[in-house]
């Protein structure tokens, strides 16, 4: 298998990530807008975890106006100006790739995906490329040799996710826009054509040149439009594709390979922005294994965060952390309660049925105090012989008095439980204001985000069990997937 070169649209992403944080903005304490910087390096770290990048290039369009603009006055015409908030971010997210010493390839006159295309050009003998970017013109560049891979959604597009997508081959994607036109870059295209007929004048046709080729043979309607347009059409095409003949210097093979022990040069500048979160996975993920206390029945010993062995295991990215989800029976539950009375802290979580706490019904309610396991009793599944709730509660509740509960948005959990008569005394700690107050300006607070910033794990997510489709209430998940997904909060 031929290594993969990365050749990264740093421009795409910039506004990608500006946009996906519009409506809440990531500010930080000097009133800086930081949502582009943190999308962009976010996203990077997670290409370079995922896909285990190791060769990269990466290219920003330049303020100059390209060819195309020479072309036609009204190219991108209709776009608004970058905001301020977006353009004062520029400058900061390629500082971060100087800084850690990833190659930037930019030319004036040309846009990133004319420079990224070109050295695909050049390298597809070396190496299978794959466009990091959310841009669909790179459709017409995709072949046996080259796909694209979108980090916001992670998904990769190959020759046949583009004609599944679009219903055209990738090489007549260009004539595709020719035709249909591309409103976000104010490309005409032929006036009265949309995408439907641009299909499927492609499909019986080719290409542009051979349904002109063929007029004759096009109904009398469509045989009009397409003369009255066939100046745009082709001023379309020209204004679409990608060239790959920039005239840059292209770098040697040994410049394409990244060292990711570099990331610890840009921590300086990740604590100037105050995206801490960031900062913290770096240390994580490419520094020294941070070494985690969990009090248990061997309170002294020190546990690292990889440690988990057990016959339970969960998708992780970092590979061998396991645990053990254990069911809570009439069989072990009498275990479960004597070995709650030997430990001091314990992580509580409760499943329901709503987001609102005060209309909630309990489902169950996961416990762990152990490092390498977590228990889930069933209070309120359908369909289940689940345990006596008032006399559980009651028993559970007696048995954590005077221990510290901790929780992640632990307010929810103990509205929840005070409605079924609960009585709270405990010291309460909750993870998700403590996310908050190491890094104040991330917004981005979920169990999951700080599993994956913390101990770079990858949780089981609600909606892959909770959804309209398959199971639209937790009440009605099978009990062993819920105390799969429940056990694992209590233990995160």
């Amino acid at each position: 298998m031929r290594d993969k070169l990365y050749l990264i649209d740093g421009t795409a992403l910039l506004y990608r990530s500006y946009y996906a944080f519009v409506n809440n903005p990531l500010i930080n304490s000097k009133g800086e807008n930081t949502s582009a910087i943190y999308g962009v390096v976010n996203s990077f770290l997670h290409l370079l975890d995922s896909k285990k990048a190791e060769n990269l290039l990466i290219s920003f369009d330049r303020k100059a106006p390209t060819f195309r603009h020479e072309l036609s006055e009204a190219y991108k015409a209709n776009r608004p100006p970058m905001p301020d908030a977006l353009l004062a971010q520029v400058e900061p997210v390629q500082e971060f790739f100087r800084i850690i010493g990833l190659k930037e390839i930019s030319l004036d006159g040309y846009e990133a995906d004319d420079v990224l295309a070109t050295l695909a050009e050049r390298f597809k003998t070396d190496y299978d490329i794959v466009f990091v970017t959310i841009d669909k013109d790179y459709a017409q560049l995709v072949d046996d040799k080259a796909v694209i891979y979108d980090p916001m959604k992670n998904i990769t597009l190959d020759k046949e996710a583009i004609v599944k997508k679009y219903g055209i081959l990738p090489e007549q994607f260009v004539d595709f826009l020719a035709l249909a036109g591309d409103p976000s870059d104010n490309i005409p295209g032929v006036r009265g054509i949309g995408e439907v007929t641009a299909v499927k004048l492609l499909k019986q046709y080719s290409n542009l040149d051979e349904i002109y080729a063929h007029l004759d043979e096009i109904p009398e309607k469509l045989r009009q439009k397409l003369i009255e347009g066939k100046d745009n059409a082709y001023l379309s095409r020209q204004l679409a594709m990608i060239i790959r003949n920039v005239p840059i210097e292209i770098p040697r093979i040994e410049a394409l390979k990244f060292n990711p022990e570099s990331l610890h040069k840009a921590k300086d500048f990740l604590t100037r922005y105050e995206i801490n979160t960031l900062k913290r996975l770096i240390d994580n993920r490419y520094g020294q294994k941070i070494a985690i206390s969990i009090p248990s029945e061997e309170p002294d010993k020190l546990v690292q965060s990889d440690i988990f062995e057990s016959e339970y295991t969960v998708p992780s990215k970092m590979g061998n952390k396991k645990f053990q989800a254990i069911l809570a029976t009439a069989e072990n539950y009498s275990k479960l309660l004597d070995d709650l009375k030997k430990v001091n802290l314990v992580s509580l979580d409760t499943e329901t049925t709503s987001e609102d706490a005060m209309q909630a019904d309990l489902v169950g309610i996961s416990l762990c105090f152990k490092s390498d396991e977590a228990w889930y009793i069933p209070i309120g599944h359908k369909e289940y012989n689940n345990f006596p709730k008032e006399q559980t509660l009651r028993e559970l509740n007696e048995a954590l008095q005077g221990k510290l509960i901790l929780g992640h948005n632990i307010k929810y959990d103990m509205i929840v439980l005070h409605q079924e008569g609960w009585s709270w005394d405990n010291k309460i700690g909750d993870t998700m204001i403590a996310a908050y107050l190491l890094d104040p300006g991330t917004n981005q607070y979920s169990l999951e985000t700080c599993a994956a910033t913390e101990l770079q794990y990858e949780m089981i997510t609600f909606s892959s069990l909770i959804n309209k489709k398959t199971c639209p209430s937790f009440d009605l998940l099978e009990v062993e997937k819920a105390c799969d997904y429940s056990a694992e909060d209590a233990w995160a």
